[in-house]
């Protein structure tokens, strides 16, 4: 949302925006790019650690790590088989994140990338590189009609799959589908 508002020059409404987890897909073949990458073989929730202490991983949802203000780093992967088909921890390590199977993701992982760089409050900037927004709109359209998901969620997915689509509709925003 945020590469979204960005790139379209405007600022989605604090109820479109609440959220407290982002999603992180996860490839069990990056397995051993993660090794080389953090030697020592440290855990996820190690390193994670290193940018906030107060990060643990949820015992209930083993693939989430919440740190102490109730933010959550959800980590998916791809829900068709894979070399790995088990559950199966990021670093190996006893009591790390166990990356949980996402219903539809690979409809994520095929579509385009949008990368739009972002400016904080404090200057600082970075690129944000994340799905295409048709697929995104497509995809909470979807999430905002599963009877099971939690109706705030369901009501929030709504907002943020209206604001995508009008800004596409628009022209604010382009689609590479």
């Amino acid at each position: 949302m945020y590469a979204y508002e960005a790139a379209a020059g405007i600022d989605f409404d604090e109820p479109t925006m609440a959220t407290n987890d982002v999603d992180l897909f996860y490839t069990a073949s990056k397995q051993m790019k993660f090794a080389e990458v953090v030697p020592g073989r440290r855990s996820m929730i190690e390193v994670l650690q290193e940018a906030d202490p107060s990060f643990f991983r949820n015992e209930e949802q083993k693939e989430s790590a919440m740190n102490g203000q109730g933010f959550s780093i959800d980590f998916l992967r791809r829900e068709e088989a894979e070399k790995f088909t088990d559950a199966f921890s990021i670093s190996g390590a006893e009591g790390d994140i166990y990356p949980v199977k996402a219903k539809r993701s690979n409809r994520f992982l095929g579509s385009p990338s949008f990368e739009q760089v972002v400016i904080a409050v404090d200057g600082s900037m970075t690129l944000i590189r994340t799905i295409d927004p048709k697929t995104f709109m497509e995809f909470k359209e979807w999430m905002s009609g599963v009877p099971d998901r939690e109706v705030l969620k369901r009501n929030r997915d709504k907002l943020q799959a209206l604001a995508v689509k009008q800004l596409l509709a628009e022209g604010r925003l382009i689609s590479r589908l």
